[in-house]
């Protein structure tokens, strides 16, 4: 069995809406899945595995609301809400009002990174996932409004569970698991496989 080592990346602030993405899509793109969620400080965890040859992967992504637990796989009431594709090797979770906004004032707290200069948001998304390392060592991390890591093996579809407060209004989103892992896969799946990983 491979080791997990739970890493705890920090909060962000959740206003809205959410929006659970590679950061490289637009807003409205098909891969994307937005909710309303519950405003406040979220938390973010995530599960990295060591896969051998492949090195440490992330394996699961969980941002949760900080007045709720929901940090891990094992409770029952996390249901499929849809599943996220990536084209970059990294997936987020972000506030709706600072998503593709190269306005926003929160991006200027992050480095750059030496791709897409045009694209402000886009760009220091990747420094998260690449730091000055080029991600030999960086998972990802969170900043002001939001969270974005590396995603497993790269690129590919990725199923995303929720868990929704009925109490709320509009039983409104409190966690998000992203599964960047199947159930049964492990690093002999990818061995013959031709993934672009980042």
């Amino acid at each position: 069995m491979n080791k997990i080592e739970k890493i705890e990346l920090g909060t962000f602030k959740v206003k809205d809406k959410i929006v659970i993405s590679d950061p490289c899509y637009d807003k409205t793109n098909g891969f994307n899945i937005i909710k309303k969620a519950k405003e406040g400080t979220w938390k973010a965890l995530i599960e990295v595995s060591n896969e051998g040859n492949w090195g440490k992967r992330v394996k699961n992504l969980f941002v949760c609301n900080d007045e709720y637990d929901f940090l891990d796989s094992e409770t029952t009431e996390w249901e499929l809400i849809g599943s996220c594709g990536v084209d970059s090797g990294q997936l987020g979770v972000f506030a709706e009002e600072i998503y593709k906004n190269n306005n926003a004032k929160c991006l200027d707290n992050i480095q750059e990174a030496g791709i897409c200069k045009d694209d402000k948001f886009y760009n220091r998304m990747c420094f998260l996932t690449l730091g000055n390392d080029e991600g030999n060592n960086t998972f990802g991390g969170v900043f002001e409004k939001g969270v974005n890591v590396s995603s497993g093996f790269g690129d590919g579809q990725y199923n995303v569970y929720g868990i929704f407060d009925t109490h709320e209004p509009n039983h409104k989103l409190i966690a998000v698991w992203v599964s960047f892992f199947g159930e049964d896969e492990d690093e002999e799946d990818y061995e013959d496989e031709d993934y672009n990983v980042e």
